[in-house]
């Protein structure tokens, strides 16, 4: 949707992103003062912070806008599985300019990825986080164009068809039927020195593009599969972002109120369930209304 638009001029830069960060902020900013009020009642109660130990006002203003993994974090700080978020602000910054400058189709898709895992594998001992993001970010763009490319064969009722659907049911029993792991995981420890602990070839390179690709041509022939589970899809971010905050909600109730046996099984699904629910109130009450007044003031 926003290549297209952004590559025809339709969406300016700024548009783009207020598109973007309407839709990450309100959760982020919400998250982020609710783990630092919560954070000074565990430190006042315990003497110690839960989990993160680095919470002064410098990390502060680097979640505050999102710059943290770019290179200025000392640790993890505040709400830490916002350093996800981090990584793809700056992302965002290079898919505007990658369409920009006409990044459009396979082959520039696949120079761009064999670019991006040079700068990857030359950052390795500095940066990791963001390049990483980088690479992961053009696999998905490679993906996007064999999925294409895949659906215009699917269009047509031809041999050629037949032939992708049967490579594809033997790929999903290779890639997924475990026949690869021992190969890749030895192949893995080989490449180690060269690109580190955290890019995993196999399921970075073959079995996510695998299941997008298979995700893509279900959706292709049964339009409204995912419906069902939208809601899930769309409280993902919001379960994401939230689950750190009942955490330490349920560690102070542990060290104050009551204590809790984290080994339960109900202690499990209460805290999903209080998850779930709170996510759901918060999206629905909050990120919606929110997200819908920025666009409304600043998008023209």
């Amino acid at each position: 949707m926003y290549s297209k638009s952004i590559y025809e001029r339709k969406v300016n830069i700024k548009n783009f992103f207020i598109l973007r960060i309407s839709r990450l902020y309100p959760l982020h900013i919400l998250t982020l003062i609710s783990v630092m009020i919560l954070q000074l009642f565990y430190f006042n109660l315990n003497g110690d912070y839960f989990v993160n130990n680095i919470n002064d006002f410098k990390h502060f203003v680097y979640h505050f806008f999102l710059i943290q993994e770019w290179g200025f974090a000392e640790g993890w700080a505040f709400n830490h599985p916002s350093w996800s978020i981090s990584v793809e602000i700056l992302l965002y910054i290079i898919f505007f300019i990658t369409v920009f400058i006409g990044i459009n189709n396979l082959r520039k898709s696949l120079l761009a990825l064999v670019i991006s895992f040079t700068i990857f594998v030359l950052t390795l001992d500095y940066i990791e986080g963001i390049f990483l993001g980088l690479v992961c970010f053009y696999i998905g763009g490679v993906t996007f164009f064999i999925s294409s490319i895949i659906k215009k064969i699917l269009l047509k009722n031809n041999l050629q068809k037949k032939i992708i659907l049967i490579i594809l049911l033997l790929l999903n029993i290779i890639v997924f039927g475990r026949f690869l792991n021992n190969f890749f995981l030895e192949y893995q420890k080989s490449l180690q020195f060269l690109i580190g602990e955290n890019f995993y070839i196999l399921l970075f390179l073959i079995k996510f593009p695998m299941i997008i690709l298979n995700l893509s041509i279900l959706q292709f022939y049964f339009k409204n599969l995912g419906k069902p589970f939208q809601l899930f899809g769309d409280l993902s971010y919001t379960i994401y972002l939230l689950h750190f905050v009942i955490q330490i909600i349920f560690s102070l109730i542990d060290k104050s109120l009551y204590e809790i046996n984290f080994d339960s099984n109900y202690i499990f699904i209460i805290f999903f369930f209080t998850l779930f629910i709170s996510s759901f109130f918060i999206y629905q009450y909050i990120e919606l209304k929110m997200k819908l007044l920025i666009r409304k003031k600043f998008i023209r």
